[in-house]
Protein backbone atom coordinates (compact mmCIF):
# COMPACT_ATOMS: atom_id res chain seq x y z
CA UNK A 1 0.00 0.00 0.00
CA UNK A 2 1.60 3.24 -0.92
CA UNK A 3 2.27 5.77 2.02
CA UNK A 4 0.43 9.09 2.44
CA UNK A 5 2.82 11.84 2.26
CA UNK A 6 2.95 14.11 5.03
CA UNK A 7 1.51 17.62 4.48
CA UNK A 8 3.11 20.73 5.44
CA UNK A 9 1.13 23.61 6.52
CA UNK A 10 3.25 27.41 6.47
CA UNK A 11 2.10 30.57 7.90
CA UNK A 12 2.13 33.65 5.76
CA UNK A 13 4.30 35.62 8.97
CA UNK A 14 6.71 32.10 8.69
CA UNK A 15 7.21 32.68 5.13
CA UNK A 16 8.44 36.30 6.32
CA UNK A 17 10.53 35.59 8.97
CA UNK A 18 12.50 32.98 7.05
CA UNK A 19 12.84 35.74 4.24
CA UNK A 20 14.15 38.12 6.82
CA UNK A 21 16.57 35.86 8.27
CA UNK A 22 17.85 34.77 4.33
CA UNK A 23 18.05 38.35 3.77
CA UNK A 24 20.05 39.17 7.48
CA UNK A 25 22.59 35.70 6.20
CA UNK A 26 23.41 37.68 2.37
CA UNK A 27 23.93 40.86 3.68
CA UNK A 28 26.66 39.51 6.57
CA UNK A 29 28.19 37.65 4.32
CA UNK A 30 28.56 40.24 1.44
CA UNK A 31 30.22 42.53 4.38
CA UNK A 32 32.12 39.86 5.20
CA UNK A 33 33.10 39.27 1.64
CA UNK A 34 33.59 43.19 1.12
CA UNK A 35 35.75 43.65 4.24
CA UNK A 36 37.89 41.30 3.44
CA UNK A 37 38.96 42.39 -0.01
CA UNK A 38 39.50 45.51 1.66
CA UNK A 39 41.88 44.32 3.96
CA UNK A 40 43.87 42.33 1.21
CA UNK A 41 44.37 45.34 -0.99
CA UNK A 42 45.51 47.26 2.00
CA UNK A 43 47.71 44.38 2.83
CA UNK A 44 49.11 44.30 -0.95
CA UNK A 45 49.87 48.86 -0.82
CA UNK A 46 51.88 47.92 2.29
CA UNK A 47 53.80 44.96 0.28
CA UNK A 48 51.87 42.00 2.88
CA UNK A 49 54.56 43.06 5.47
CA UNK A 50 53.41 43.15 9.09
CA UNK A 51 55.93 45.15 10.63
CA UNK A 52 55.18 47.85 8.15
CA UNK A 53 51.82 47.58 9.24
CA UNK A 54 52.68 47.71 13.11
CA UNK A 55 54.97 50.36 12.73
CA UNK A 56 52.48 52.46 10.32
CA UNK A 57 52.21 55.39 12.85
CA UNK A 58 55.96 55.97 13.51
CA UNK A 59 56.86 56.38 9.94
CA UNK A 60 55.02 60.20 9.45
CA UNK A 61 56.50 60.83 12.83
CA UNK A 62 59.95 60.36 11.15
CA UNK A 63 59.47 61.66 8.13
CA UNK A 64 58.39 64.68 9.96
CA UNK A 65 61.97 64.76 12.22
CA UNK A 66 63.82 64.77 8.76
CA UNK A 67 62.11 67.07 6.82
CA UNK A 68 62.28 69.21 9.58
CA UNK A 69 65.60 68.96 9.74
CA UNK A 70 66.36 69.51 6.05
CA UNK A 71 64.86 72.41 6.45
CA UNK A 72 66.59 73.57 9.39
CA UNK A 73 70.03 72.94 7.61
CA UNK A 74 72.39 75.86 8.06
CA UNK A 75 75.62 76.93 6.01
CA UNK A 76 78.14 78.51 8.41
CA UNK A 77 79.75 81.26 6.59
CA UNK A 78 82.20 83.91 7.63
CA UNK A 79 80.47 87.24 8.31
CA UNK A 80 81.36 90.50 10.03
CA UNK A 81 78.99 92.73 12.23
CA UNK A 82 80.05 96.14 13.47
CA UNK A 83 78.77 97.28 17.03
CA UNK A 84 78.56 100.47 17.61
CA UNK A 85 77.34 102.29 21.08
CA UNK A 86 77.25 105.99 22.01
CA UNK A 87 76.29 108.23 24.30
CA UNK A 88 73.81 111.38 23.56
CA UNK A 89 76.65 113.84 22.37
CA UNK A 90 78.03 111.09 19.29
CA UNK A 91 80.98 110.15 21.54
CA UNK A 92 81.50 106.29 20.65
CA UNK A 93 81.28 103.97 24.27
CA UNK A 94 81.87 100.99 22.30
CA UNK A 95 83.27 100.37 18.60
CA UNK A 96 83.78 96.58 18.14
CA UNK A 97 83.72 94.01 15.14
CA UNK A 98 81.90 90.80 15.85
CA UNK A 99 83.08 88.49 13.42
CA UNK A 100 81.47 84.62 12.23
CA UNK A 101 84.73 82.66 11.72
CA UNK A 102 83.32 79.54 9.36
CA UNK A 103 86.76 77.64 9.08
CA UNK A 104 87.10 77.60 12.34
CA UNK A 105 83.02 77.55 13.60
CA UNK A 106 83.71 80.05 15.94
CA UNK A 107 82.71 83.89 17.10
CA UNK A 108 85.14 86.59 17.76
CA UNK A 109 85.15 89.60 19.37
CA UNK A 110 87.07 93.03 19.24
CA UNK A 111 87.02 96.44 20.53
CA UNK A 112 88.86 98.99 18.69
CA UNK A 113 90.39 102.06 19.89
CA UNK A 114 88.06 104.56 18.78
CA UNK A 115 90.65 107.31 19.10
CA UNK A 116 93.03 105.90 17.50
CA UNK A 117 94.68 107.93 14.49
CA UNK A 118 93.52 105.77 11.16
CA UNK A 119 95.73 106.08 8.06
CA UNK A 120 93.21 105.27 5.59
CA UNK A 121 90.79 108.17 6.83
CA UNK A 122 93.67 111.03 6.48
CA UNK A 123 94.93 110.01 10.39
CA UNK A 124 91.71 110.82 11.75
CA UNK A 125 90.51 108.68 14.54
CA UNK A 126 87.47 106.94 14.18
CA UNK A 127 85.92 109.43 17.04
CA UNK A 128 86.50 112.06 14.73
CA UNK A 129 85.00 110.28 11.49
CA UNK A 130 81.77 109.17 13.60
CA UNK A 131 81.40 112.99 14.33
CA UNK A 132 82.12 113.95 10.62
CA UNK A 133 80.62 111.54 8.55
CA UNK A 134 78.21 109.24 10.65
CA UNK A 135 77.45 105.55 10.89
CA UNK A 136 78.36 105.33 6.74
CA UNK A 137 81.32 106.99 7.10
CA UNK A 138 82.55 104.90 10.55
CA UNK A 139 81.54 101.76 8.88
CA UNK A 140 83.59 102.52 5.38
CA UNK A 141 86.86 103.76 7.63
CA UNK A 142 86.72 100.31 9.65
CA UNK A 143 86.03 98.35 6.67
CA UNK A 144 89.24 100.11 5.02
CA UNK A 145 91.90 100.47 7.88
CA UNK A 146 91.09 96.22 8.57
CA UNK A 147 90.63 95.23 5.06
CA UNK A 148 86.89 93.55 6.32
CA UNK A 149 84.06 93.77 4.71
CA UNK A 150 81.04 94.51 7.36
CA UNK A 151 78.20 92.63 6.47
CA UNK A 152 76.29 94.23 8.79
CA UNK A 153 75.96 96.77 11.54
CA UNK A 154 74.72 97.72 15.25
CA UNK A 155 74.21 100.97 16.22
CA UNK A 156 72.76 101.73 20.49
CA UNK A 157 72.25 104.71 22.14
CA UNK A 158 73.65 103.61 25.78
CA UNK A 159 70.29 104.16 27.02
CA UNK A 160 69.02 101.80 24.48
CA UNK A 161 71.89 99.66 25.56
CA UNK A 162 70.57 99.28 28.85
CA UNK A 163 67.00 98.75 27.51
CA UNK A 164 68.56 95.70 25.60
CA UNK A 165 70.41 94.22 28.21
CA UNK A 166 67.09 94.06 30.32
CA UNK A 167 65.73 92.02 27.46
CA UNK A 168 68.20 89.56 27.00
CA UNK A 169 69.39 89.00 30.91
CA UNK A 170 72.23 90.25 32.57
CA UNK A 171 75.36 89.94 30.93
CA UNK A 172 78.20 87.61 32.90
CA UNK A 173 81.37 88.95 32.74
CA UNK A 174 84.73 87.92 34.61
CA UNK A 175 86.40 91.27 36.50
CA UNK A 176 90.25 90.20 36.46
CA UNK A 177 90.43 92.66 39.85
CA UNK A 178 88.42 94.42 41.91
CA UNK A 179 87.12 97.77 40.82
CA UNK A 180 86.55 100.97 43.19
CA UNK A 181 86.48 103.85 41.29
CA UNK A 182 84.45 107.13 41.72
CA UNK A 183 84.33 110.42 39.65
CA UNK A 184 81.75 113.34 38.58
CA UNK A 185 80.47 111.27 35.96
CA UNK A 186 79.81 108.07 37.42
CA UNK A 187 81.04 105.34 40.44
CA UNK A 188 81.24 101.89 39.75
CA UNK A 189 82.33 99.30 42.21
CA UNK A 190 82.61 95.09 41.42
CA UNK A 191 84.42 92.24 42.80
CA UNK A 192 87.02 90.05 41.29
CA UNK A 193 86.20 87.16 39.59
CA UNK A 194 82.43 86.46 37.45
CA UNK A 195 80.00 89.28 37.70
CA UNK A 196 76.32 89.48 36.38
CA UNK A 197 75.91 93.31 34.75
CA UNK A 198 72.71 94.72 34.39
CA UNK A 199 72.47 97.34 31.55
CA UNK A 200 73.65 100.29 33.81
CA UNK A 201 76.54 98.40 35.08
CA UNK A 202 77.98 97.43 32.08
CA UNK A 203 77.72 100.75 30.37
CA UNK A 204 79.67 102.29 33.05
CA UNK A 205 82.20 99.34 32.69
CA UNK A 206 82.79 100.15 29.30
CA UNK A 207 83.78 103.58 30.70
CA UNK A 208 85.90 102.45 32.75
CA UNK A 209 87.91 99.65 31.03
CA UNK A 210 90.65 99.53 28.61
CA UNK A 211 90.09 98.25 24.91
CA UNK A 212 90.38 94.66 25.94
CA UNK A 213 88.17 94.97 28.60
CA UNK A 214 86.00 96.23 25.87
CA UNK A 215 86.64 93.40 23.86
CA UNK A 216 85.67 90.85 27.01
CA UNK A 217 82.66 92.84 27.43
CA UNK A 218 82.06 92.22 23.66
CA UNK A 219 82.17 88.84 23.75
CA UNK A 220 79.61 88.44 26.92
CA UNK A 221 77.20 90.39 25.71
CA UNK A 222 77.33 88.92 22.55
CA UNK A 223 76.76 85.57 23.94
CA UNK A 224 73.80 86.86 25.88
CA UNK A 225 72.29 88.03 23.31
CA UNK A 226 72.59 85.00 20.82
CA UNK A 227 71.62 82.97 24.11
CA UNK A 228 68.42 85.11 24.20
CA UNK A 229 67.38 84.49 20.67
CA UNK A 230 68.10 81.07 20.67
CA UNK A 231 64.54 80.27 22.47
CA UNK A 232 61.26 79.28 21.21
CA UNK A 233 60.34 83.31 21.07
CA UNK A 234 63.52 84.51 18.72
CA UNK A 235 61.01 86.76 16.70
CA UNK A 236 59.84 88.55 19.35
CA UNK A 237 63.00 88.73 20.84
CA UNK A 238 64.78 89.70 17.39
CA UNK A 239 61.95 92.68 16.93
CA UNK A 240 62.58 94.27 20.30
CA UNK A 241 66.38 94.30 20.14
CA UNK A 242 65.81 95.63 16.48
CA UNK A 243 63.34 98.72 17.31
CA UNK A 244 65.94 99.51 20.22
CA UNK A 245 69.00 99.95 17.80
CA UNK A 246 69.53 101.38 14.35
CA UNK A 247 70.66 98.39 11.91
CA UNK A 248 70.33 97.04 8.56
CA UNK A 249 69.50 93.15 9.98
CA UNK A 250 66.05 92.35 8.76
CA UNK A 251 63.91 89.91 9.84
CA UNK A 252 64.59 87.56 7.03
CA UNK A 253 68.40 87.30 9.20
CA UNK A 254 66.24 85.20 11.46
CA UNK A 255 62.96 84.00 9.50
CA UNK A 256 65.13 82.37 6.49
CA UNK A 257 67.16 79.15 8.15
CA UNK A 258 70.44 80.60 6.87
CA UNK A 259 69.72 84.35 8.11
CA UNK A 260 72.89 85.90 9.60
CA UNK A 261 71.49 85.79 12.82
CA UNK A 262 70.92 82.10 12.44
CA UNK A 263 74.52 82.09 11.50
CA UNK A 264 75.48 83.94 14.47
CA UNK A 265 73.03 81.54 17.03
CA UNK A 266 74.61 78.59 15.63
CA UNK A 267 77.66 79.04 17.32
CA UNK A 268 76.36 81.10 20.49
CA UNK A 269 78.47 78.89 22.80
CA UNK A 270 81.55 79.26 20.78
CA UNK A 271 82.18 83.59 21.69
CA UNK A 272 86.13 84.44 22.07
CA UNK A 273 88.17 87.32 21.78
CA UNK A 274 90.19 88.19 19.27
CA UNK A 275 93.40 91.08 20.33
CA UNK A 276 93.39 92.23 16.76
CA UNK A 277 91.43 91.94 13.34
Amino acid sequence: MRKKSKLHFTSEQHEKTKRFRAFIVAFAAFVLVLGSVSTLIFMKSINFDLHNLLNASENPETTTEQTTAAENTLTVRNAAVLLVCCDTQDQLTLLAVVRADAEQNRITACALDTDAAVSSAGDMSFQTVFEKNGLAGLKNAVSSAYQVQIDRYVKLTESNLKKAVSAVGDVSLQIPEAISYRSSDFSLYLDAGEQTLTGDLLVKYLHFTDTNGKSQATAALVQATLQSLSGKNREKQFNTLFNLSDSNFSIVDITDSNGLVNVYVAMRDTVFVEESI
